[in-house]
């Protein structure tokens, strides 16, 4: 841990010194690019979570996000019926990634305001080390959200994809588009701002 991280405290140290040999885990953090399919072909095998979606825990939001799938899993699994399971599942994929997309790219805003942080200027405004946890995440209502809009997403799926669907449940005015954690990386190594470069109502 010293090595790999030196500045450690002397007692947490001796704490892990404490442990038993070979009980400590080093249990790296793993990281994947945005998938936008979590269902099957045939619709009958769903992801939900962590399996379609990681999280950092600086995000502060991953069990969250899992929730908000499950219900939103549910409900259109209820409004489909058992006729239309198969439509349901690819429904709730429609209804979530955009968000949940959205959701993840916080993961990097807080941890760069975590992890490179002028302690002076922190002194002076703490809020300046504030987790982001921002208004359009904690105000969602993922049931609502489903009732209301899965008739338009049905009809999306249906279609194929040729009638218009739009989700509304990520920032306002943000345009969305997909990225890449190389992306994130290089804009991070020029020294920009993650959170600076998000357009719309983040907050």
């Amino acid at each position: 841990m010293e090595r790999e991280a030196p500045g450690w405290h002397p007692a947490v140290a001796a704490i892990m010194k404490t442990a038993p040999k070979g009980t400590i885990v080093h249990w790296k953090l793993m990281w994947r690019d945005l998938c936008e399919d979590w269902t099957s072909p045939g619709g009958r095998v769903v992801q939900v979570g962590d399996s379609a979606h990681s999280f950092l825990p600086s995000s502060g939001n991953g069990a969250s996000q899992a929730i908000e799938d499950a219900i939103t899993l549910a409900t259109c699994l209820q409004l489909g019926g058992k006729t239309n399971v198969s439509i349901a599942t690819k429904v709730y994929n429609k209804l979530r990634y955009n968000r949940v997309s959205c959701a993840q790219k916080m993961s990097f805003v807080n941890a760069q305001i975590k992890h490179r942080t002028d302690w002076s200027a922190v002194a002076k405004n703490p809020a300046l080390i504030r987790t982001r946890f921002p208004r359009w995440i904690y105000q969602h209502d993922p049931e609502a959200y489903a009732y209301s809009m899965y008739g338009l997403a049905f009809q999306h799926v249906i279609s194929g994809g040729t009638t218009d669907f739009q989700n509304t449940n990520f920032p306002p005015g943000h345009q969305f588009r997909t990225w890449t954690i190389e992306e994130v990386k290089k804009e991070i190594a020029r020294g920009e701002s993650v959170e600076g470069l998000l357009d719309g109502d983040w907050s």
